[in-house]
């Protein structure tokens, strides 16, 4: 198993989840609503984990496997979008990947930099940002991983603390890469605060960004827990992936247990 695989995979720990989304709304003729506080925590969780997922796309597709082998030594910068730099001490790699005061990769625009502290042996990694934005947006916080296991498919868990704007994403997670790219979260319990705090529990999400362009799970489940701004009686949201959601965007989406509300996610 390659590792690069290593820092991949947290690209695709949050690759399947709609754009940020502002106001998603339940489709054409023949679908059903949510209220509005429901489309809203749909919107919001889905939303930033996208965008954290847009975050590690910029800070690791210039990453090679080289990168975290102890063989080798330090390399100066080289590139421009990222400069790319990479310290050896014979016990960690720091890689940084620097864009500067901006520029643009894949229509995305990216300033700051971004680091990869890669331990030898203990096969761990921390990902960390310094004055790192994307699409103007500041992102802060880190990310740690670690690898159960190098066979196929590659088995890692770590925890995430990071920011977005003003939305955070922070707990645990596990996940598997194959060796042709297919993506399984069996677990993550995450908190998303944005204005309302969710509690967001992951389970068997698998995304094919192989064959699904979007990056859209195909199944698995995301239940959002939280309390409305009116009532204060929990809600819990359980958004179902289908064979449909990466072409069409559309999820099912159950309130409290009750029988699932097609749904379609904000672009």
């Amino acid at each position: 198993m390659n590792r690069r695989y290593v820092l991949l995979a947290l690209l695709f720990l949050t690759a399947g989840f709609p754009h940020w989304g502002c106001g998603g709304s339940g489709g054409g003729p023949g679908f059903s609503t949510l209220t509005s506080d429901q489309q809203a925590a749909v919107n919001n969780v889905t939303g930033s984990l996208r965008s954290l997922a847009g975050v590690l796309g910029g800070a690791l597709n210039d990453l090679e496997a080289s990168d975290f082998s102890a063989q080798g030594g330090s390399t100066g910068p080289s590139g421009t979008c990222p400069a790319k730099s990479v310290a050896k001490n014979g016990q960690s790699s720091l890689i940084t990947l620097d864009y500067g005061s901006g520029c643009s990769a894949g229509g995305t625009s990216y300033a700051g930099a971004a680091t990869v502290n890669y331990v030898f042996g203990g096969n761990q990694a921390t990902l960390a940002f310094q004055n790192f934005a994307v699409n103007n947006r500041p992102v802060t916080g880190t990310m740690t991983l670690a690898v159960n296991s190098f066979s196929s498919p590659l088995s890692l868990s770590g925890s995430t603390n990071l920011t977005v704007d003003n939305t955070t994403l922070s707990g645990p997670f596990s996940l598997t890469v194959a060796d042709n790219g297919l993506i399984t979260i069996p677990t993550a319990n995450l908190t998303v605060t944005s204005g309302t705090s969710y509690s967001v529990a992951l389970t068997n999400l698998v995304i094919n960004p192989t064959n699904n362009s979007s990056g859209l799970p195909q199944s698995g489940t995301a239940a959002i827990g939280y309390t409305p701004p009116v009532g204060n009686q929990a809600i819990t949201l359980t958004v179902g992936f289908t064979s449909d959601t990466p072409t069409n965007r559309n999820v099912l989406v159950s309130v409290n247990g009750s029988s699932p509300i097609r749904y379609t996610l904000p672009q």
